[in-house]
């Protein structure tokens, strides 16, 4: 195939002198701004190519970012164990976390639940923990606690749950002269009669049940009413008969003197004896 060169040069052949150019310097001159096109043109193509490593390198780049960023969320997010991200402790944080080795046959305890109960540990063959075990051992009730129980005398006493969660003892009830319910007996100046009083539910002693003859070892008089039955003997002081100590003895209703200065004035009660002669 003839170049531009060639067909210049064979025109101005054919013509001769005519040309009146150098089409030789022309030539060159489009050879070489040819040349720069197909130079500009392949610079483009490169620079698109250039171009698209770049677009790849910063896609490389957002990539690394992209992997930095989701290495920060791994971070971030809570492992088995560690504290939760609403800032709460894990449902086993009482219980210590120690899984490392340890001498096969040691036991680990630590307290548990709220009446002072213990959970413990064994250390395996293998020289690790296993687990703890429920909790066990727990007392009666929880430290500081308190209970009352009503007295029988009326109010209350009450107890504390120790440091060791037992029960303390009972504070007492408030001190009574007497348990509701005792009975308490005395003799009577009447020979060996005796009387006696109860104690009552607010744990006072109630009245005497009286001496079967109360005016025995009092004062009288000879036809005094009486009211014991008939054939009741009693020794009283009258100082109108016999200005001393006599003996009577009830009948009718009255009391009738039967003898002055008795052998034993206080035996002779209730009935007769030679102590009334």
């Amino acid at each position: 195939m003839v170049g531009r060169r060639g067909w210049a040069i064979m025109l101005c052949g054919s013509l001769g002198a005519a040309c009146g150019h150098d089409w030789s310097t022309a030539v060159d001159d489009a050879e070489i701004g040819e040349a720069d096109a197909e130079a500009e043109a392949e610079a483009e193509a490169d620079g698109d190519g250039d171009a698209g490593d770049g677009d790849a390198a910063d896609d490389g780049d957002v990539g690394e970012d992209g992997a930095d960023g989701d290495a920060d969320v791994d971070a971030d997010a809570p492992d088995d164990g560690s504290v939760p991200e609403d800032g709460s402790m894990p449902e086993d944080a009482s219980l210590p976390e120690t899984t490392g080795p340890c001498m096969p046959g040691d036991t680990e305890n630590v307290p548990c639940g709220v009446r002072c109960g213990t959970s413990s540990r064994i250390c395996l063959d293998g020289g690790t923990w296993g687990e703890w075990s429920d909790c066990l051992d727990e007392g009666e009730c929880s430290a500081g606690d308190t209970e009352s129980r009503p007295c029988a005398c009326g109010g209350s006493e009450s107890r504390t749950c120790n440091s060791s969660c037992n029960w303390g003892s009972w504070s007492g009830c408030p001190s009574g002269v007497c348990s509701p319910g005792a009975v308490e007996y005395r003799g009577c100046s009447c020979g060996s009669s005796r009387e006696s009083r109860t104690c009552s539910s607010s744990c006072t002693w109630g009245s005497w049940s009286g001496c079967p003859v109360p005016s025995h070892m009092g004062t009288g008089r000879n036809n005094d009413p009486c009211s014991e039955a008939d054939g009741t003997w009693r020794c009283v002081w009258d100082s109108s008969i016999c200005s001393g100590w006599v003996s009577q003895v009830c009948r009718g209703g009255v009391w009738v003197s039967y003898h002055c200065r008795p052998a034993d004035c206080e035996g002779c009660c209730p009935a007769y004896s030679s102590a009334c002669d």
